[in-house]
């Protein structure tokens, strides 16, 4: 008879990109003792801890960890006998730390995107696989942070998430801009002083700057839930965001209110 026609399976995502399954030796235990672990000249943190194996799970356990001689703390499990993907759980603390090393992970090459101190970090994160796309579809996490002296690059070209913090400031700035007589004349010369200097952030000219900021964020099934993200005494009074963003489409569902002279 005539040859069938062949049936082409779409392949499974371990059968696209599957990892090694790996099998570590139940009850092995390493101890880790490392001094002055620096990144560039910001950050010179000292470890002292174990990785210790129960089943198929690697551990690794803090006993000391210090980052510029705060104390701080590391948690970290994975499982490498999983083909579709590593599942894993992170947890960390930090505090009073400067943010511009975060600009070199960020910002292009030695781009100064973002300055300030961090007062107090804590992160827990967990997921299935380290893929962009694995963290993203099977991961999750909850993020608090605060910061003070707040300075970010805001400009023209600012990276998407500072995007999100200048919609408001866009707005009223256009709002000023529209209704500029009325707004010298009626309001008066001080609404006009701060519109100058509100273009000058939005230009580029001048840095975004915050006397303290505080983010209470977490993330789950691709999206990422602002429960509070607030900027307090710099350009305005205040800014607080909350909301939605659904990561693959980019589906943006937040509220933002913002105070300026305690009247708006």
């Amino acid at each position: 008879g005539r040859p069938g026609k062949a049936i082409q399976k779409t392949p499974t995502e371990s059968q696209q990109s599957p990892m090694p399954v790996i099998h570590l030796r139940d009850g092995s235990r390493i101890t880790l003792k490392m001094q002055k672990i620096s990144y560039g000249k910001d950050l010179i943190a000292d470890y002292q801890g174990n990785l210790s194996v129960k089943g198929n799970t690697l551990f690794l356990k803090t006993d000391s960890f210090t980052v510029n001689g705060e104390k701080a703390d590391l948690g970290f499990s994975v499982d490498p006998g999983h083909a579709d993907g590593y599942p894993f759980s992170l947890q960390l603390k930090l505090k009073n730390l400067p943010l511009e090393p975060l600009s070199q992970f960020i910002g292009k090459g030695k781009e100064k995107y973002i300055s300030g101190a961090l007062n107090a970090l804590t992160l827990n994160a967990a997921g299935k696989g380290f893929s962009p796309d694995d963290l993203i579809r099977r991961g999750s996490a909850d993020i608090m942070a605060s910061v003070s002296d707040l300075s970010i690059s805001a400009g023209p070209e600012a990276r998407p998430v500072i995007q999100l913090i200048l919609i408001p400031l866009n707005g009223i700035q256009t709002a000023l801009e529209s209704n500029r007589v009325l707004s010298e004349t009626v309001i008066g010369k001080e609404l006009s002083v701060f519109s100058r200097k509100l273009q000058d952030i939005l230009s580029g000219k001048k840095n975004l700057q915050f006397a303290s900021a505080n983010i209470n964020a977490d993330f789950k099934n691709s999206v990422l839930t602002m429960k509070k993200l607030e900027f307090l005494n710099g350009i305005v009074e205040s800014e607080s965001i909350t909301g939605t963003i659904v990561i693959p489409d980019s589906r943006i569902n937040l509220k933002s209110e913002t105070v300026v002279f305690g009247i708006l």
